[in-house]
């Protein structure tokens, strides 16, 4: 469980859970399936910034080539980028 970022309070509540053996079979896959959809909302946080961040590349990417960033077209380049929260 360590490998998969899981708070240590949780591993330690999974490992009392496995110990008392099959009867916690249900109340472990509860503990992972949250643990899943943590992890998931974080991936999709990060994907957010690095859809930021590949904006960024590409725009000063564009504006090296042009050496210029006058020259970038305001409709694919707009004036700002913002990362939306969810939450």
């Amino acid at each position: 469980m360590k490998y998969s970022i899981m708070p240590i309070e949780q591993i330690k509540e999974f490992v009392v859970l496995n110990s008392q053996g099959d009867c916690t079979l249900y109340k472990r896959l509860e503990l992972i399936l949250k643990h899943r959809e943590n992890v998931q909302k974080k991936i999709d946080e990060l994907n957010k910034y690095m859809e930021h961040i590949n904006y960024k590349v590409d725009y000063f990417t564009m504006a090296c080539e042009l050496g210029t960033e006058k020259e970038l077209k305001k409709e694919r380049y707009p004036n700002h980028f913002y990362i939306k929260e969810d939450k």
